[in-house]
């Protein structure tokens, strides 16, 4: 639904970069803005902070890993842009509800 080229923009370049995330300038120089009006952008037209967007695209990412690879939390935690399987796991939990493992469980 969103319409805007530099939030598409910053938005392909987040999904390009799950496993090794951007700064907040190196998206706004990917949408040819300012990081503070891609970050105004973000409010008006997604509601959300650039930094909440990614990171609900990286754990997003990390819960298909978890439903469709035998791939162990670390390895998914690097996959999907965190730096320790701790973080990934809080991150995870914070977003979805259950921990990591026992998502993968229920969803076996």
């Amino acid at each position: 639904g969103v319409a805007n080229r530099a939030v598409l923009a910053a938005l392909a370049a987040m999904e390009a970069h799950v496993e090794t995330p951007l700064d907040g300038a190196a998206l706004a120089r990917a949408a040819g803005l300012g990081r503070r009006q891609l970050e105004r952008l973000f409010r008006l037209h997604l509601g959300e902070t650039m930094g909440a967007r990614y990171r609900a695209i990286r754990l997003a990412r990390a819960r298909v890993l978890l439903r469709e690879t035998s791939l162990g939390l670390p390895e998914i935690a690097a996959a999907s842009g965190f730096v320790s399987a701790g973080h990934f796991s809080r991150a995870f939990r914070d977003r979805f509800g259950l921990p990591p493992g026992r998502y993968r469980r229920a969803a076996a």
